[in-house]
């Protein structure tokens, strides 16, 4: 089992950035005051067999940071254990100042006009999730996030934006100099949200598209030789491309990483 021990005290270590650390199991605190920074990627990104990073300490001077959406899955084995994304976090529990941040959601035109309320220095998650509407069915045509932070997170909800049915596969897509998007393949449709960004820029603008492709079989029959006929097939395609909508979202810090807009 490969482990690290911080030896000095008032350290913090983030392992988000720390990307040249591998195959680390264990992290020991050195339990004068030190920090330890970690989120779901960063416990992925160390390559374990079993996605698992146990934080060890003798007592509470230390701080754990993590990020939001863990499940508490209680005391296991004498660990505080929480998991998600297929990532384990197992915490001693004379650790007992764990940070998360706070999580805050913008569901309709009021929680959407009281954003500016619930900013402040610390670490906050922002969810927008109007209940699967599309975009021109929510009410207001833009959301002012001045004071969000470039440590803040927006977690934009797949079920909004008007894109409908069942997807049979996924694509997500990325391009850093235009836009951040999720798209949806389904039998008939396709789908796609974006977040029309650029880096630098202090607005985005939610964007939802679908374009329906329905292909009609038209089967000719007609008298043959060998078998006795001859089959032929055409297909006829119509396809139509329809917006539901854009929200414009503002007051964006300038230099905000595009890694901060998440769909889930």
């Amino acid at each position: 089992m490969d482990s690290l021990q911080i030896m000095t005290d008032n350290q913090t270590l983030d392992l988000r950035t720390a990307t040249t650390l591998k195959s680390i199991e264990t992290i020991r605190l050195a339990d004068s005051h030190d920090t330890l920074i970690v989120d779901a990627q960063s416990i992925l990104n160390l390559g374990n067999t079993n996605n698992t990073l146990k934080v060890d300490a003798s007592d509470n001077s230390n701080t754990l940071k993590i990020d939001g959406g863990w499940t508490d899955n209680g005391i296991i084995n004498g660990y505080h254990t929480l998991t998600k994304d297929g990532a384990t976090l197992q915490i001693n529990t004379a650790i007992t100042d764990i940070v998360a941040p706070a999580q805050y959601t913008i569901s309709d035109p009021t929680s959407a006009a009281n954003i500016g309320s619930v900013f402040d220095s610390s670490e906050q998650d922002i969810t927008i999730d109007f209940g699967g509407k599309p975009y021109d069915a929510w009410g207001v045509s833009s959301i002012d996030l001045s004071g969000f932070g470039l440590e803040d997170k927006l977690l934009i909800s797949l079920g909004d934006g008007g894109i409908q049915g069942w997807p049979v596969f996924t694509i997500n897509h990325v391009s850093r100099s235009r836009y951040i998007s999720q798209s949806y393949g389904f039998t008939n449709h396709w789908g796609h949200d974006l977040v029309s960004w650029q880096a630098g820029a202090t607005k985005a603008l939610l964007i939802s598209s679908q374009l329906t492709r329905i292909s009609t079989f038209v089967q000719h029959v007609y008298p043959g030789s060998s078998s006795g006929y001859y089959y032929t097939t055409t297909t006829l395609s119509v396809k139509t491309v329809g917006h539901n909508g854009s929200v414009e979202l503002t007051g964006l810090p300038a230099g905000l990483p595009d890694s901060q807009f998440v769909f889930v």
